[in-house]
């Protein structure tokens, strides 16, 4: 009974993917073995769009843009050059985004803890960002957080 339960499981896998950003999947190997394969997160494609979503409003004409102005997202390029390597304002001793180091990334603080280093948990309006968004974020930043 556990050999079927376990074919099936198998089986449906694939059909319930689902496409999801920056996580890890099983590789494709004709021996059914072999190590996961890393999906390359974008930061136009994955990234960009997240933060477009839950970041922009306040951090172009709201109260973030006037807290911290040199972080405006008013472009893509822009906003990345301001995040990335760019030590945070309330903890100069970490950068917003520390390519390849998610866990000293203060942007990865901001938006994972309750209670953040400093400051409160973003976005400030609305509800935090969902486990997957942030999966992806932090996929894209031990990625080497690149500007592709």
């Amino acid at each position: 009974m556990r050999g079927v339960a376990l074919l099936l499981v198998a089986l449906l896998l694939p059909a319930c993917h689902g496409g999801s950003r920056g996580t890890i999947e099983p590789a494709a190997s004709a021996g059914g073995g072999g190590a996961p394969a890393v999906v390359e997160v974008s930061w136009s494609r994955d990234v960009w769009p997240i933060l477009v979503v839950h970041c922009q409003l306040c951090h172009t004409s709201g109260s973030g843009a006037d807290q911290v102005p040199d972080m405006r997202m008013t472009d893509s390029a822009t906003f990345y050059q301001t995040w990335v390597r760019v030590f945070a304002q309330c903890n100069p001793n970490l950068f917003r985004v520390s390519p390849g180091r998610s866990d000293l990334s203060f942007v990865m603080n901001k938006i994972s803890e309750v209670a953040p280093l400093c400051g409160q948990r973003m976005p400030l309006e609305g509800a935090p960002l969902d486990d997957a968004d942030q999966a992806t974020v932090r996929s894209w930043i031990d990625q080497g957080a690149l500007h592709n």
